[in-house]
């Protein structure tokens, strides 16, 4: 008899509560995952290293630790480098977008977006190989480090390609 592989773990993380419900809600129906959140970037690293997800989606604008810093300290950790990670936010300024792929999101996503727009992403994230996840991450470094400056190097995605401002990925 064959075992079946266990249920992925999406981990979300934002300080809206009236939102955190919904999303919950939404990717419960949308999704076969289970569901663990968090209300803040200090909570989301305690619900990190106690469930392990397969994928997060984190919120920018949250207190205690922000959801760029977040990103960085799973970016900056061998162990968590290859975490698949979508930020989901209400802040869609061209900068904030650079911000959040520089931080090292694979998705970067502004609310309010469609449910399926969100579950595309996620699945999208978690199909990504951990050497395409590298090699993306390495790209926009070298991009931003060749560039010079936040103005010139924001336009770049994580795959390296010049996009317009505040176009969606």
């Amino acid at each position: 008899m064959e075992q079946s592989a266990p249920t992925p773990t999406l981990l979300v993380i934002d300080d809206d509560l009236s939102l955190l419900p919904f999303l919950v809600d939404m990717l419960s129906v949308m999704t076969n995952y289970r569901i663990v959140t968090a209300r803040d970037g200090v909570e989301g690293l305690v619900a990190y290293a106690e469930h392990r997800p397969q994928c997060v989606i984190v919120d920018m604008k949250m207190p205690e630790l922000d959801g760029a810093q977040f990103v960085r300290a799973l970016r900056g950790d061998p162990s968590t480098l290859n975490t698949p990670i979508i930020m989901l936010t209400a802040m869609g300024s061209a900068d904030d977008h650079f911000l959040g792929l520089a931080a090292g999101v694979d998705h970067y996503l502004v609310k309010p977006v469609e449910p399926e727009v969100l579950v595309e992403a996620i699945e999208h994230a978690l199909a990504l190989s951990d050497a395409e996840r590298l090699r993306r991450l390495h790209e926009l470094a070298e991009g931003a480090e060749d560039a010079g400056s936040l103005e010139s190097a924001r336009g770049m995605s994580l795959g390296g390609e010049q996009t317009q401002a505040g176009e969606e990925q």
